[in-house]
């Protein structure tokens, strides 16, 4: 074998030593990826700590629900309490009146002294007109008598007319002037036949 090519043989061998060797070949260093350099410690607490992030996610969002939740609640409630006092302030207003239906009209009806004869008449019940603060009638159904609203002095005065109204003749009817909440109310009770007649004071 020739000196030559004992020394083309040498180089290359050499060439292919230094490929393998640290910083032999920078393209294909360049080309490899980079290791990820992080411990499985460290790992474990970013997993943790995303696994926190998302659990105090959904507990704000459950809590905000809750507060929306309870904000509704609390609005219901509150128009509910306020509905139950308009009406309860309404009928306290009524608590003197009397409606009476089936009075017969006519012009120029004196409906004051009328009411007073009619209770003295009919009920055997002597009123003094002192007794009678308001009557007048109110809008009723087209075609029909309209009613008459009679708001007496007293408490008293009430009780003696309407446990004595059974005394009236023709169709008179004498009522307790009642919201129309309440009225609903007792038209719903009187269908389960729950109630019985009862005086609203």
């Amino acid at each position: 074998m020739s000196l030559g090519k004992n020394q083309a043989g040498v180089k290359t061998v050499q060439s292919l030593l230094a490929a393998k060797k640290p910083g032999g070949n920078k393209d294909q260093q360049e080309k490899l990826p980079k290791r990820d350099t992080r411990t499985h410690s460290d790992v474990s607490e970013e997993s943790i700590d995303n696994i926190d992030i998302m659990s105090i996610h959904s507990d704000l969002k459950d809590i905000k629900k809750s507060l929306q939740d309870t904000v509704i609640q609390s609005d219901l409630e509150s128009s509910v309490d306020a509905l139950k006092s308009a009406n309860y302030n309404e009928q306290y207003s009524r608590k003197h009146n009397i409606r009476i239906v089936n009075y017969p009209e006519k012009n120029n009806e004196h409906l004051h002294a009328e009411f007073i004869n009619l209770v003295k008449k009919d009920l055997k019940i002597n009123l003094e007109p002192t007794d009678l603060i308001a009557i007048h009638r109110i809008p009723g159904k087209e075609g029909a008598i309209r009613p008459i609203i009679a708001k007496v002095r007293n408490t008293d005065t009430k009780i003696k007319i309407m446990r004595s109204k059974k005394g009236l003749k023709k169709d008179i009817k004498f009522h307790d002037d009642i919201t129309q909440k309440n009225l609903g109310l007792m038209s719903r009770l009187n269908l389960t036949g729950k109630t019985r007649e009862c005086l609203v004071l």
